[in-house]
């Protein structure tokens, strides 16, 4: 419910632990695409010490890990770590080309997305 924190190809709503992926007219194509999902945390020092050095958390995923399908709607949720976060980029990519479908990134108070 409410309004999304970012707008694109699929929109992305946020509560207080997850961030949930919407999208209408839903197609194959659209859940066979990977998503990225790169958490920048408050304090370097809530990130696994092996994602130090990247300066945030990567936990992208697959559609078909995370989501279902009911209609011609698709709908994904992931949960969110604990700590604090600064920001969130977020979107899809092709894997076998290393570019993106789409992105946003989410602020505390606002997005942008491409």
């Amino acid at each position: 419910s409410g309004e999304p924190v970012a707008r694109s190809t699929f929109d992305v709503y946020r509560d207080e632990r997850a961030l949930h992926y919407v999208k209408t007219a839903c197609s194959d194509a659209d859940m066979k695409t990977k998503f990225f999902l790169h958490i920048f945390p408050s304090d370097r020092k809530d990130l696994p010490a092996h994602r130090w050095l990247w300066g945030y958390d990567n936990v992208g995923f697959s559609f078909f890990r995370r989501g279902l399908r009911f209609d011609d709607k698709c709908l994904a949720s992931i949960a969110l770590p604990h700590y604090d976060i600064a920001r969130i980029q977020t979107g899809q990519f092709y894997a076998d080309k290393g570019s993106r479908v789409w992105e946003a990134e989410i602020f505390s108070t606002s997005s942008q997305s491409r």
